[in-house]
C-alpha cells in the first residue's frame, strides 16, 4: 500500500513539474513578446521599418505615424501566427501534456455527467474562457482548451477555425490593450507635465 502511494505521488509530482516547466517557458516568451516587443513594434519599431523601407526605395516624404503602427501590428500578427503554429506542431509531435489541458479534458469526461456537459451555460462559460485565454494568455492555450477531447495531440479540421479566431482575438485584443495603456500614460503625463 505504501509503495503504491509513493508511486502515485511520484507520478503526480512529475506531472506537476512538467506542467510548471511548460507554463514557465510559455510565460517567459509571452512576457517578452507582449510587454516588450509588441509595444515597441506598435509605437517605434514599425515606424523605423517603414522609414527604412521608404529610404530603400528612394521615397523622401515621411510616412504617417499611423503607417508605422499598422505595419508593426501586421508584423506582430504574422510573428504571432508563426510562433503559435510552431507551438501547436511541437505540442502535437511531442504528444506530451505540457500544460494540463489534456488532463482537464479527461477529468471533465470522468467527473462531469454527460447531461451537464451540454447546454447554453456551458457554451457561454467555454466561450468566456476561450476569449480570456486568447487575449490574456496565449492563442495556443485557447486552442488546446477548445480542442475536441477525442482528438488529443491532433488538430482536426474543426480546430483550425478556433486557432485562427484565437490568434485574431489575441492580436486585436492585445493591440487595443497596449494602445489604451499608452494613450492613458500619455494623458497622465500631459496632466502632470
Amino acid at each position: 500500500m505504501t509503495r503504491t502511494w509513493i508511486a502515485a505521488a511520484r507520478t503526480y509530482a512529475k506531472r506537476l513539474g512538467r506542467w510548471s516547466a511548460g507554463h514557465l517557458a510559455v510565460r517567459l516568451e509571452e512576457y517578452a513578446f507582449d510587454y516588450l516587443l509588441y509595444p515597441f513594434m506598435l509605437y517605434r519599431g514599425g515606424g523605423l521599418l517603414v522609414g527604412w523601407l521608404r529610404d530603400l526605395f528612394g521615397q523622401d516624404a515621411p510616412a504617417m505615424p499611423a503607417t508605422g503602427y499598422w505595419f508593426g501590428l501586421g508584423l506582430m500578427t504574422a510573428a504571432s501566427i508563426a510562433l503559435n503554429l510552431i507551438y501547436v506542431r511541437a505540442y502535437d509531435r511531442m504528444r506530451t501534456d505540457w500544460f494540463g489541458f489534456e488532463a482537464l479534458k479527461r477529468a471533465q469526461e470522468n467527473l462531469i455527467p454527460s447531461r451537464f456537459r451540454v447546454g447554453p451555460w456551458r457554451t457561454a462559460a467555454r466561450f468566456t474562457a476561450f476569449v480570456y485565454l486568447s487575449a490574456w494568455h496565449n492563442p495556443l492555450f485557447a486552442t488546446l482548451f477548445m480542442r475536441r477531447a477525442s482528438a488529443s495531440y491532433a488538430m482536426s479540421e474543426g480546430d483550425w477555425p478556433v486557432f485562427w479566431s484565437a490568434v485574431l482575438i489575441a492580436n486585436l485584443g492585445w493591440a487595443g490593450i497596449v494602445s489604451g495603456a499608452v494613450e492613458a500614460a500619455k494623458a497622465v503625463l500631459r496632466l502632470i507635465g
